[in-house]
């Protein structure tokens, strides 16, 4: 979905929950993945001058199981 600038793009799934993986790891160490994504967001940010961003939620808050990650990419049409 196209929201202002920015591309939303939501990925959701149904296991354990992001809470309960953070608890079995090390409170001090970051998803790699995540940290690479950051990474790659803070760059397109920077390019197209606009804010990009990562969101990762527990969906028990939603009444349901799993993690839901939002991811808002900016871009810019030419």
């Amino acid at each position: 979905m196209f929201k202002g600038e920015k591309l939303i793009c939501t990925i959701e799934d149904n296991g354990i929950g992001i809470d309960e993986i953070n608890q079995k790891l090390e409170n001090n160490k970051n998803s790699l993945a995540t940290t690479i994504t950051s990474e790659r967001l803070a760059m397109l940010s920077k390019e197209f001058n606009n804010e990009g961003a990562i969101e990762v939620q527990n969906r028990k808050i939603f009444g349901k199981e799993g993690t839901l990650v939002t991811l808002m990419i900016p871009y810019k049409i030419e």
